[in-house]
């Protein structure tokens, strides 16, 4: 996962930070690296960034 850059919109770029946190606070609580990737790809947040190819280098 990566924060948008200089392009995105002020809005874009807080819902990216917000998605971050989410994936941290679940690492955070113990969940290995794996068991992260795997609640990110169950989020539907992440899959629409994913499927649109902006946040996503491995799937």
């Amino acid at each position: 996962m990566k924060i948008m850059g200089r392009e995105a919109s002020p809005r874009k770029k807080v819902e990216n930070v917000e998605l971050l946190k989410k994936m941290l606070a679940y690492q955070g609580v113990g969940h290995t690296p794996d068991e992260v990737r795997d609640y990110a790809r169950l989020d539907k947040e992440v899959n629409i960034l994913c499927e649109s190819r902006y946040m996503c280098y491995e799937r």
